[in-house]
């Protein structure tokens, strides 16, 4: 069946429900990072977050470190997010049916940023907000506290890799008064979920007498970026504002094809919005020129993106826009090279 369809564009094959769109995700997202396995970023395996700086000591280990090992697990890792992303998107019906646009977006933005978010903590950080994210639209159907204690757990886990994603609380609260009428007491609990995590980090820190170290180093220094790459405000400006001006775009063309969707479908777009404000906050703990926060922005963005290009029906228009989009992700990838 999937060799069968694959003479058909990208677009159309990822709208087609016959086809597996993880194998099709994978594919893309090894062509996309194909420069980090050319050029592989020199990486400074530290941080300032308790779980990124565990992790990025066990990335740094002799096994790992050298050759194409980290950027394949990279590659890997960017690949699993965009499935659970698509996952989430497709279990609750945000568009008619199931496709991979909202993976396939995901990998694309991703790939614009991708030396500047490798193996970086904001990047690691995905993962929990993908929880976060999927708890919230699951409380559309339950009002079972136990989620939203799970949600407040994940987000406090999330910080102790990326202390700025503690602002996905704000998501929470707010994901839940969309959702569902409001009980203090569902905010309570989510209060109770994020304490759990920072008791139990500063109960070990305490034993192992490595408290203040944990207060310092956790609350006072974020860790953005662990690569050793250098930073140019053209470019910082060129990719944000091409980034921001296809997301908001997408933004405007999805809000009118969902003018007329369902009660759920309409509250579930939303919270995307607001996703995305949130997402945002996150600059403001940022040094000058970085593009950490850029992970957590690209969640809300290739949503917008999957909506607005699943409602288009010309095929050649949506695969012309797909292709310019790869152009623009391959053009910020490549000329620096060419420069040489």
């Amino acid at each position: 069946m999937l060799f069968q369809n694959c003479n058909q564009p990208v677009i159309a094959l990822l709208k087609d429900t016959r086809i597996p769109f993880s194998v099709l995700l994978l594919a893309y997202a090894l062509l996309l990072n194909i420069n980090l396995l050319l050029h592989p970023p020199t990486v400074n395996f530290t941080a300032s977050a308790p779980l990124s700086r565990l992790l990025l000591g066990w990335l740094g280990s002799p096994v790992l470190a050298g050759g194409i090992a980290l950027p394949l697990l990279f590659i890997l890792l960017v690949w699993l997010q965009a499935v659970i992303l698509n996952g989430i998107i497709n279990h609750h019906r945000l568009v008619e049916a199931a496709n991979g646009l909202p993976g396939l977006f995901y990998l694309l933005l991703i790939a614009l940023f991708n030396e500047h978010l490798y193996l970086s903590p904001p990047f690691f950080a995905v993962f929990g907000i993908l929880v976060a994210l999927s708890i919230v639209y699951n409380s559309y159907y339950t009002d079972n506290f136990t989620l939203f204690y799970d949600a407040g757990f994940a987000v406090a886990v999330t910080s102790l890799f990326y202390l700025p994603a503690l602002l996905m609380v704000l998501f929470i609260f707010i994901g839940i008064t969309v959702m569902r009428v409001i009980k203090w007491r569902q905010w309570v609990v989510v209060i109770m979920g994020v304490l759990t995590p920072y008791l139990l980090a500063t109960t070990w820190f305490f034993l192992t007498d490595h408290l203040a170290e944990f207060a310092s180093g956790h609350f006072l220094h974020i860790t953005n970026s662990v690569v050793q790459t250098a930073y140019h405000a053209p470019e910082w400006l060129y990719k944000t504002g091409a980034a921001a001006a296809v997301s908001l775009s997408s933004l405007l063309i999805a809000q009118q094809q969902l003018a007329f969707s369902v009660v759920k479908v309409k509250k579930m777009f939303n919270i995307v919005i607001y996703l995305l404000l949130v997402s945002a906050l996150t600059f403001a703990f940022t040094n000058q020129y970085t593009f950490g926060p850029q992970a957590l922005l690209a969640l809300p963005a290739a949503i917008f993106l999957a909506i607005g290009f699943y409602g288009i029906r010309r095929t050649f228009f949506a695969e012309l826009l797909h292709l310019l989009l790869v152009g623009m992700v391959l053009y910020f990838q490549y000329f620096k090279y060419l420069q040489l």
